[in-house]
C-alpha cells in the first residue's frame, strides 16, 4: 500500500506540471482532462491521468450503440433543458468506488456487475465538478466556446432508453481513456454533450471542432 501511495505522490507531482502546461493553450478535449484529474484528485485523492481524448461527432441514432448497456450511465442536466449523457465503464466505475471504500483502486480488473442506485451518488460529486472546472476552462476562450453548465440528471438503465431522453440532432463525443490508480485500472470515460458550431472567423477563437 505504501507503494501505491509514493507512487500517487510522484505521479500528481507529475500530473500537475502537465495541467499547468496544458492551459496554456486550451481546447475542449484539454479542459476535459484537466479538470478531469484536478477534481479526482480533490474529491477522492485519486490519481487519474487521461491517457487520450477522442472527439468525434455523433448523430441521435448513433448514440445507443456508443453507450451499450454496460457500465453506468447518466443523463446530464443542462443549461435552459438542454440534455446530454455520460458513461463511465465497469473498470472506472469501479475505481471510484474503491478509492471511497477501500482508499486505493485495487490492481485488478473489475468485472461487470448491475449497476445501483447507490453507485450513481457516489460518483455524482465528480461528474458535477468536472462540470463546473470544464465550463471555467472554456469560458476564459469567450462565450462562444462556453458549453453551458451541466450537471448530473439520473441514472439510466440502457442505451435504448438514454437515447430517447436526448433529442439533439448531432452532439459532440468525446471518449476519454483514463490510467487510474495509478497503473491500478484502465478505464473509459464516454460524454456526450449538444454539438455547438465552431466560432466564425471574425469571432475570438475561430478554431474548427464541435466546442473548439
Amino acid at each position: 500500500m505504501g507503494s501505491q501511495g509514493d507512487n500517487s505522490v510522484i505521479h500528481r507531482k507529475a500530473q500537475v506540471a502537465r495541467e499547468d502546461f496544458d492551459a496554456r493553450e486550451m481546447s475542449p478535449a484539454k479542459a476535459l482532462r484537466v479538470s478531469l484529474a484536478k477534481a479526482a484528485d480533490r474529491l477522492f485523492g485519486l490519481a487519474l491521468t487521461v491517457s487520450t481524448v477522442e472527439q468525434l461527432r455523433l448523430s441521435q441514432t448513433g448514440i445507443e450503440a456508443e453507450m451499450g448497456a454496460d457500465g453506468l450511465l447518466i443523463l446530464l442536466d443542462g443549461p435552459e433543458g438542454v440534455r446530454g449523457a455520460a458513461k463511465l465503464d465497469v473498470q472506472m466505475l469501479a475505481a471510484l468506488i474503491e478509492v471511497q471504500l477501500l482508499g486505493q483502486v485495487r490492481a485488478a480488473e473489475a468485472e461487470a456487475r448491475p449497476v445501483t442506485p447507490t453507485d450513481a451518488a457516489m460518483t455524482a460529486p465528480l461528474i458535477d465538478a468536472l462540470f463546473e472546472g470544464f465550463a471555467a476552462n472554456l469560458a476564459e476562450l469567450g462565450e462562444d466556446h462556453a458549453p453551458g453548465h451541466f450537471r448530473f440528471g439520473d441514472r439510466i438503465e440502457d442505451g435504448r432508453t438514454l437515447a430517447l431522453a436526448l433529442n439533439a440532432p448531432e452532439y459532440d463525443l468525446f471518449r476519454l481513456t483514463l490510467d487510474l490508480g495509478p497503473g491500478a485500472k484502465t478505464g473509459v470515460l464516454r460524454l456526450i454533450l449538444p454539438h455547438r458550431p465552431a466560432p466564425g472567423p471574425t469571432q475570438k477563437g475561430g478554431d474548427a471542432g464541435g466546442l473548439a
